[in-house]
């Protein structure tokens, strides 16, 4: 017997996305804390937290980032293939970077949640303010499967509404 539900259903990937600052790491920390008091084995991986602990093996140079996406696609995937569901919040600025994490993972447990809002906002919010500047154009979503404005809603709200999305793709 298992503590978890997650072996009764189809682990997924959360991929939170959008500016620095747009609230990403907040709300991926809120879903998997909701997630695991509901008895679903779920990781969390935040790229601000994984270039802390790498340094800058791989900088911030769009080829760079690129590469990022993708090693951080291949953790969620072998999470997701071992049982566990994942909330990861990272910038992914470009498309191109966003869809081949879903290819990665696999489109039928790739949820994108793009989220949006005020730069002002976004720069006093950003964890390094530095980084806001480091980062390239956010090129906007096109294959978002939820877009959230996190510039008036509590992060509650916002974990509300994604938890929402799953129960309708029937994903928990």
């Amino acid at each position: 017997r298992t503590p978890f539900r997650a072996l009764a259903m189809k682990p997924f990937t959360i991929w939170f996305t959008g500016v620095p600052g747009s609230g990403k790491t907040v709300l991926s920390k809120l879903l998997t804390s909701h997630l695991r008091s509901n008895g679903i084995a779920c990781a969390m991986l935040d790229g601000y937290d994984i270039r802390k602990r790498t340094g800058d093996l791989l900088g911030f140079a769009a080829s760079a980032r690129k590469v990022h996406a993708v090693y951080c696609a291949v953790a969620a995937a072998v999470l997701n293939d071992s049982g566990i569901c994942v909330s990861a919040s990272f910038v992914s600025p470009s498309r191109d970077s966003r869809e081949e994490a879903r290819r990665i993972v696999g489109d039928e447990r790739f949820f994108e949640v793009y989220l949006t809002c005020k730069a002002d906002l976004a720069k006093a919010r950003a964890p390094n303010p530095a980084w806001v500047g480091i980062h390239v154009s956010y090129e906007e979503s096109r294959q978002a499967d939820l877009q959230l404005d996190t510039t008036d809603d509590k992060p509650e709200r916002s974990v509300e509404l994604v938890l929402e999305m799953l129960q309708e793709r029937r994903a928990i």
